[in-house]
């Protein structure tokens, strides 16, 4: 009788620990693949401010380059992408903006070495 008693109870102990262990996946799982949360709906407000600012950064300086892709969508279009594309938009955008600024000071700067040097060859002393 003893043993009947403690076998039940040890029963009722490991339903218990694998109730615990369903709770907490599914406590997970709720927060991983909600659609909304209060952490998703701030990264998503977050996003959406970044994009914003980036397209139109992007939309001025990458209009007649190799990366003119980024701005091919609409913005509406890109704000209503899933989570993860926009991401790797702002990333894309990110490097893309950067490369081009970096290119265009190089060009301005050749250029003013290049109209320096036609400008001392025109004023020279002959």
């Amino acid at each position: 009788m003893v043993w009947k008693s403690r076998a039940c109870g040890l029963t009722e102990l490991i339903r218990k620990i694998w109730m615990i262990a369903w709770d907490m996946w599914e406590h997970r799982n709720a927060i991983l693949h909600e659609s909304m949360n209060i952490q998703t709906e701030t990264q998503t407000a977050t996003d959406a401010m970044v994009i914003r600012g980036l397209y139109s950064k992007a939309t001025m300086l990458l209009q007649a380059t190799k990366d003119s892709y980024l701005i091919a969508p609409t913005l509406d279009d890109l704000l209503k992408r899933s989570t993860a594309y926009k991401k790797a938009w702002i990333q894309n955008a990110l490097v893309a903006t950067l490369v081009h600024r970096r290119r265009s000071k190089r060009a301005r700067r050749e250029l003013a070495n290049m109209q320096r040097t036609m400008g001392r060859w025109l004023n020279r002393n002959c």
